[in-house]
């Protein structure tokens, strides 16, 4: 059975997890996985993995998980690779990352490094973009569950029911 039908929304993390590790193992790159617990728990692993002595870090999620990651390994010669599973994507998308994880082992397997900029606000690195005011309640209000049933799409509807209530308040940047 091929990674595209393993990593289809019926395959299990692990059945996906494992076909990754499969696929990196056929190209003789040496690769294990391990599953987040919890909210921050990618940046400690991926501190670990840099104390370890690795060449790359690869993050399977979406834009929170690869963020969690890009702040364990902020600063170092570790290169980072991306296989988007998750609800939007933004960061994918904007390195033009295949949505397929066969694709995108492939493109990680295969590609071309490419030096990023981050920045950093009150301590924390972000890759592709940071948001303050309505945008980040939006994306704090998007709860997994809503996610998991509507994609991309919960961010829409969170912002048209949270508009009317929402209070806005003048924003300053110094």
């Amino acid at each position: 059975m091929g990674i595209k039908k393993i990593a289809s929304a019926h395959a299990s993390k692990e059945a996906v997890m494992a076909s990754i590790i499969t696929m990196f193992h056929a190209k003789n790159i040496q690769a294990n996985g391990v599953f987040t617990a919890h909210k921050g728990h990618a940046t400690k692993l991926a501190k670990q993995a840099v104390r370890d002595g690795v060449d790359a870090i690869v993050a399977v999620g979406g834009d929170g998980t690869i963020n969690e990651v890009i702040n364990g390994m902020a600063n170092t010669k570790v290169m980072l690779g991306v296989i988007p599973y998750g609800t939007a994507n933004v960061f994918g998308l904007s390195f033009n990352i295949p949505m397929d994880v066969e694709l995108a082992c492939l493109k990680i397997i295969h590609g071309q490094p490419k030096a990023i900029d981050l920045g950093r606000v009150n301590g924390t690195y972000f890759a592709c973009m940071t948001g303050i005011g309505f945008d980040a309640f939006v994306i704090q209000k998007a709860d997994k569950t809503l996610k998991k049933t509507f994609g991309a799409l919960s961010y829409v509807l969170v912002a048209i029911w949270e508009a009317l209530r929402y209070r806005f308040s003048p924003i300053v940047l110094q």
